[in-house]
């Protein structure tokens, strides 16, 4: 069994005999998992046999990753688990740490911040939506009821 094959509920997994690899992936804000690029830009793979220290090294940034199980050919294997890897600092941050990040690290950042905002002003439209719903209904009530005190006199 590999190292790093667990379910996001932290339960084993069995990898198929025919994996050679895993293909490392970070969730994305929306849709699927983002593959992650080493600094050669090619996709990065770990050895089925990897260990969390070696997935650490990779790809330098703490958060949670998706294990892609691949064949010799980087291909996935179809109807294999995924396995799930969340990655956490140790300790307090060390001084200088931010000075070692690379621009794809800021662009990574950059990128989910993007993809919040869009989302929360999504959301905005809906609500401002909701609210000239609720204003047209007070609107709408304040009438009926100045009718019916007409109505009433």
């Amino acid at each position: 069994m590999s190292k790093l094959a667990f379910t996001s509920e932290g339960e084993p997994i069995d990898v198929p005999p025919s994996a050679v690899a895993w293909q490392v992936r970070r969730p994305a804000t929306r849709g699927h998992p983002e593959v992650v690029v080493g600094t050669d830009g090619l996709p990065v793979f770990l050895p089925i046999d990897a260990g969390i220290d070696d997935l650490r090294r990779a790809v330098e940034l703490d958060g949670r990753y998706q294990l892609l199980a691949v064949d010799e050919h980087h291909r996935r294997i179809d109807d294999a688990a995924c396995a799930w890897v969340w990655l956490q600092s140790d300790g307090a941050p060390q001084p200088g740490r931010l000075a070692h990040l690379s621009i794809r690290h800021v662009h990574a950042v950059a990128r989910t911040n993007a993809d919040v905002a869009q989302l929360l002003i999504a959301q905005a439209v809906s609500l401002l939506q909701a609210a000239g719903t609720l204003l047209g209904t007070s609107a709408d009530t304040d009438m009926l009821v100045t009718a019916i005190r007409e109505l009433v006199k």
